[in-house]
């Protein structure tokens, strides 16, 4: 309070220069932290600002003496928490200005407490470009303009988040251990760390973003729900509360469930007998075309994400261990319903309990020994479905059905049956397969998912414990030459590293000995021990931005409405485990392109020309089931990654350059899907530095 203020200015004025004196004087005299308006709060914050930023210029000084750092520290913390008090109490506050200072305030002196962490410098230079055009309504509209603040306030949320969750690691065991000597009561043990950071910037902003929240929502025109994968007919289960689904993927649930759950990064399976997921939060939330979103949609369970806090807490506060129906509707709400708990059947408990112990009794090996007659390395003009998965296969298909304009990278496969004419070669018949073989047969269908998990490290050693046959080595040196000559251009050969490419190779192969897919071809009813395993090796494209679309709108089903997603860089960050949203947008056929999102991502990955080894499994194209992400793909060199900064994103800042590029996208996966007979298509591509268009994958929408 200002007696704190007043007692730790009067202990450090001899150390402190006039004009700063003055600025901490007047906080003192200016009556505490009571306000009779918010404009006189909001005055209160920025006098206090003012002060602390003198001071932290002083605290940056290289020649400050430990002396005058420690006074300043004892200072500034007084400050801080004057602050954080005043945020508190401007619980009124819904004004899109005044919350964007108090947040590009709060930020700043954030980054001087922590300046090792590089992500808050990249939000504060993001806000301090855009957010007070934003803020004004004056950023194309008050539609663009609430959707880009809503873009970097989720960022901002989830970031805080996370510092305050080490916070918790950092302080809340020490707290515990030295509450526990003096005989603290445990209560006051167990909330130390949060009163701690009660008075800190990192709750303050955290209480401007729930505030700036409703007003964004409601100039942008969002519904409280964004869904994922939504549902046509009614779902009924149990309701339960997760704090992670990550943490229970692979556990079997009895009876038809509903979870609402905190973090779903969007790697995880839908956990066996999971009929909806409801994510509390949209920091929390997986992307619409990540790994978790696809095999949701693909197995109809509902998956969507709540943006409005005081829904979610209704709904675990109301529902909690009750049997509910939900509903999805036109306007891309849901409602939520306790119904009656429909009474067993025994009948088909029984069939269920036969079943398993079918599955127990069976006994079966996986091919490791026979190559199907195979060559080690395939062209895209030899390529059939025999020899490689519809990774491959489509590519070569489509490449001559293009538009000049569009491109493709050139590429070359290692056919169905080459990881096993590499395992029987004789560098590696006795090291190797002989010991993978014992290994592997332990793995039988009533085999649990945690002894799995220990059969799968074993095997996956072995894996790389493989040496490169000599034969497969100039195999891929022949084949990446006709290619280039056929192109009249030698890329693929000249990105070619034998020590680097076997490396990749064998960690595509060893994905096929991992739990994801292990559960994920059980619940679509697939032997994994029919897997078989193509690589197709691509170059790797410059990327500038990285875009997925889905021909046929997912949400909507409307087959001339095309949807899609879009961020900078690799398009790792788009489908892999990378928190944020992507760019995402609609166009209509002969309209131009809707904005959905902006990007709210953390990372973008850098590539550098080199060559990518993509998974081309047997299990991931099955009929009906979309098997993206079960299994790896390996760069041969690793990515770059940085913090984004979207103010220096043309997609971001220029929304002619925007609405251009993302026309051309839009209008490369309608040419793709005339390519395929009309056919939806789920599309991967990317636009290079040099703003060329190439489409990497695609395969049919499920």
């Amino acid at each position: 309070d200002a007696l704190d203020l007043q007692l730790a200015l009067d202990h450090a004025r001899s150390v402190l220069p006039g004009d700063i004196q003055g600025k901490l004087q007047g906080i003192c005299d200016m009556g505490g932290t009571g306000f009779n308006s918010l404009d006189d709060g909001h005055g209160k914050f920025m006098r206090i600002f003012d002060a602390r930023q003198s001071m932290l210029a002083m605290l940056n000084k290289k020649d400050t003496q430990p002396n005058v750092i420690k006074e300043l520290l004892v200072l500034d913390f007084t400050l801080e928490t004057q602050q954080s008090v005043l945020i508190q109490g401007m619980s009124e506050e819904k004004r899109l200005p005044q919350l964007m200072d108090q947040l590009k305030l709060l930020l700043t002196s954030l980054v001087g407490h922590m300046p090792t962490e590089d992500e808050i410098q990249a939000i504060l230079a993001d806000w301090t470009a855009l957010a007070p055009e934003c803020a004004q309504q004056k950023w194309n509209g008050s539609v663009e303009s609430a959707l880009l603040l809503k873009a970097m306030c989720d960022r901002m949320s989830r970031v805080v988040g996370e510092l305050s969750d080490k916070c918790q690691t950092l302080m809340g065991p020490k707290a515990a251990f030295l509450g526990e000597q003096i005989g603290a009561p445990k209560r006051n043990i167990d909330i130390f760390v949060d009163e701690v950071l009660r008075g800190t910037s990192l709750i303050a902003i955290s209480l401007c973003l729930q505030r700036m929240e409703p007003v964004l929502r409601g100039l942008a025109h969002l519904p409280p729900w964004q869904m994922i994968s939504p549902v046509d007919k009614p779902v009924q289960g149990e309701f339960k509360l997760i704090d992670k689904m990550m943490h229970i993927q692979d556990k079997i649930f009895e009876t038809p469930t509903v979870l609402l759950s905190g973090a779903v990064s969007g790697e995880e399976e839908v956990p066996d007998g999971v009929v909806g997921v409801l994510v509390r939060s949209a920091k929390e939330a997986p992307d619409i075309l990540s790994h978790c979103a696809v095999r949701a949609r693909n197995f109809g369970v509902l998956l969507a994400t709540c943006f409005d806090p005081a829904i979610s807490e209704g709904l675990a506060k109301d529902f909690e261990g009750k049997w509910v129906e939900i509903r999805c509707k036109a306007d891309g709400t849901l409602t939520v319903e306790a119904k009656p708990r429909p009474q067993g059947d025994a009948a088909k408990a029984q069939a269920a309990e036969a079943d398993a112990k079918r599955a127990a009794d069976t006994k079966v090996k996986m091919n490791l020994t026979d190559t199907l007659g195979c060559n080690w390395v395939v062209r895209p003009d030899e390529m059939d479905k025999q020899k490689v998965g519809s990774k491959s296969l489509n590519l070569a298909l489509l490449q001559p059905k293009l538009p000049q304009e569009i491109l493709t990278p050139q590429a070359v496969a290692l056919p169905y049956g080459c990881m096993q004419k590499a395992l029987t070669d004789k560098v590696n018949s006795e090291k190797v397969l002989k010991k993978l073989e014992q290994v592997l047969g332990r793995l039988q269908p009533s085999t649990s998912n945690d002894e799995a998990q220990f059969i799968f490290q074993e095997a996956q050693d072995l894996i790389y414990a493989m040496t490169m046959p000599e034969a497969l080595k100039e195999s891929l040196l022949e084949q990446m030459t006709k290619v280039g000559a056929r192109d009249g251009e030698e890329r693929l050969k000249k990105l070619f590293n034998p020590r680097d490419a076997w490396q990749a190779i064998k960690g595509v192969w060893a994905s096929l000995f991992a739990l994801r897919p292990w559960v994920s071809l059980a619940k679509a009813g697939r032997s994994f021990h029919d897997l078989n395993m193509a690589v197709l090796v691509q170059e790797l494209v410059e990327a500038k931005y990285a875009f997925v679309l889905h021909t046929v709108n997912p949400f909507t089903h409307d087959k001339d409405e095309l949807y899609g997603e879009l961020v900078a860089g690799r398009g790792e960050t788009l489908v892999g485990n990378f928190p944020g949203r992507a760019l995402s947008f609609a166009m209509r056929r002969g309209e131009e392109p809707r904005l959905i999102s902006f990007v709210s991502k953390s990372v973008a990955l850098h590539t550098q020309h080199c060559l990518i080894f993509r998974s081309d499994s047997n299990g991931e194209d099955l009929e009906g089931f979309a098997g993206a992400g079960l299994f790896e793909s390996v760069c041969a060199e690793e990515d770059k990654g940085g913090f984004q900064r979207v103010h220096r994103m043309p997609i971001v800042t220029d929304k002619a350059y925007r609405q251009s590029l993302l026309k051309r996208i839009a209008e490369t996966g309608w040419a793709v899907e005339k390519a395929f007979d009309g056919a939806p298509q789920d599309i991967e591509g990317c636009v290079d530095v040099n703003e060329r268009v190439f489409i990497v994958q695609s395969r049919p929408q499920v």
